[in-house]
Protein backbone atom coordinates (compact mmCIF):
# COMPACT_ATOMS: atom_id res chain seq x y z
CA UNK A 1 0.00 0.00 0.00
CA UNK A 2 1.30 3.50 -0.68
CA UNK A 3 0.31 6.98 0.38
CA UNK A 4 1.70 10.36 -0.69
CA UNK A 5 3.05 12.54 2.09
CA UNK A 6 4.21 16.14 2.32
CA UNK A 7 7.93 16.66 2.70
CA UNK A 8 8.68 20.30 2.10
CA UNK A 9 8.71 20.86 -1.64
CA UNK A 10 9.31 17.15 -2.27
CA UNK A 11 6.47 14.64 -2.48
CA UNK A 12 6.97 11.17 -1.02
CA UNK A 13 5.29 7.81 -1.26
CA UNK A 14 5.42 5.49 1.73
CA UNK A 15 4.95 1.76 1.22
CA UNK A 16 4.62 -1.20 3.53
CA UNK A 17 5.82 -4.66 2.60
CA UNK A 18 5.14 -8.29 3.44
CA UNK A 19 8.71 -8.53 4.76
CA UNK A 20 7.87 -6.09 7.59
CA UNK A 21 9.74 -3.12 6.17
CA UNK A 22 8.52 0.37 5.34
CA UNK A 23 10.06 2.26 2.43
CA UNK A 24 10.00 5.94 1.55
CA UNK A 25 10.16 6.93 -2.11
CA UNK A 26 10.90 10.34 -3.64
CA UNK A 27 8.20 10.81 -6.27
CA UNK A 28 10.30 13.27 -8.26
CA UNK A 29 13.32 10.99 -8.71
CA UNK A 30 11.36 7.72 -8.31
CA UNK A 31 14.10 6.45 -6.02
CA UNK A 32 14.01 5.04 -2.52
CA UNK A 33 15.06 7.50 0.18
CA UNK A 34 17.53 5.97 2.63
CA UNK A 35 17.36 2.47 4.02
CA UNK A 36 14.09 0.63 4.68
CA UNK A 37 12.48 1.50 8.01
CA UNK A 38 12.46 -1.56 10.25
CA UNK A 39 10.72 -2.53 13.45
CA UNK A 40 7.65 -4.52 12.45
CA UNK A 41 7.88 -8.31 12.74
CA UNK A 42 5.25 -9.16 10.11
CA UNK A 43 3.56 -7.80 6.99
CA UNK A 44 2.92 -4.04 6.91
CA UNK A 45 -0.41 -3.61 5.17
CA UNK A 46 -1.61 -0.30 6.59
CA UNK A 47 0.00 3.08 5.88
CA UNK A 48 -1.18 6.64 6.45
CA UNK A 49 0.55 10.00 6.54
CA UNK A 50 0.04 13.23 8.42
CA UNK A 51 1.78 16.13 10.08
CA UNK A 52 2.64 16.19 13.79
CA UNK A 53 4.16 19.32 15.32
CA UNK A 54 4.89 20.62 11.82
CA UNK A 55 6.77 17.49 10.75
CA UNK A 56 5.55 14.97 8.17
CA UNK A 57 5.01 11.49 9.61
CA UNK A 58 4.05 8.07 8.34
CA UNK A 59 1.91 5.80 10.48
CA UNK A 60 2.21 2.08 9.75
CA UNK A 61 0.23 -0.90 10.97
CA UNK A 62 1.26 -4.52 10.81
CA UNK A 63 -0.05 -8.04 11.16
CA UNK A 64 2.27 -8.19 14.21
CA UNK A 65 -0.36 -6.09 16.05
CA UNK A 66 1.71 -2.92 16.24
CA UNK A 67 1.36 0.63 14.97
CA UNK A 68 4.49 2.70 14.53
CA UNK A 69 4.93 6.40 13.79
CA UNK A 70 7.89 7.45 11.63
CA UNK A 71 9.26 11.00 11.35
CA UNK A 72 9.75 11.55 7.61
CA UNK A 73 12.25 14.34 8.32
CA UNK A 74 14.66 11.97 10.09
CA UNK A 75 13.40 8.55 8.87
CA UNK A 76 13.26 7.33 12.48
CA UNK A 77 10.51 5.94 14.63
CA UNK A 78 9.03 8.41 17.09
CA UNK A 79 8.11 6.97 20.46
CA UNK A 80 7.33 3.36 21.29
CA UNK A 81 5.16 1.13 19.14
CA UNK A 82 1.46 1.03 19.97
CA UNK A 83 0.40 -2.57 20.60
CA UNK A 84 -3.00 -4.06 19.75
CA UNK A 85 -4.37 -7.54 20.51
CA UNK A 86 -4.90 -8.43 16.84
CA UNK A 87 -3.35 -7.73 13.41
CA UNK A 88 -3.68 -4.09 12.36
CA UNK A 89 -5.53 -3.86 9.05
CA UNK A 90 -5.98 -0.09 8.60
CA UNK A 91 -4.70 3.21 9.98
CA UNK A 92 -5.95 6.72 9.25
CA UNK A 93 -4.96 10.20 10.39
CA UNK A 94 -7.76 12.77 10.62
CA UNK A 95 -7.60 15.71 8.19
CA UNK A 96 -6.48 18.11 10.93
CA UNK A 97 -4.00 15.55 12.34
CA UNK A 98 -5.78 15.49 15.69
CA UNK A 99 -6.55 11.77 15.92
CA UNK A 100 -5.31 8.40 14.75
CA UNK A 101 -7.82 5.67 13.90
CA UNK A 102 -6.69 2.04 13.98
CA UNK A 103 -8.66 -0.99 12.75
CA UNK A 104 -7.47 -4.24 14.31
CA UNK A 105 -9.17 -7.62 14.36
CA UNK A 106 -12.91 -6.78 14.52
CA UNK A 107 -12.42 -3.53 16.45
CA UNK A 108 -11.65 0.11 15.78
CA UNK A 109 -9.87 2.54 18.11
CA UNK A 110 -9.51 6.30 17.81
CA UNK A 111 -6.53 7.75 19.63
CA UNK A 112 -5.59 11.32 20.48
CA UNK A 113 -1.92 12.33 20.65
CA UNK A 114 -2.52 14.52 23.72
Amino acid sequence: MSVCAPGGSTRFAVTGSDDGTVRVWDLTTREQVGEPLTGHDDEVGAVATGVVDGRPVAVTGSDDGTVRVWDLSTYRQTGPALTFPAPVKAVAVTPHNTHLTVAFGHDIATLSPH
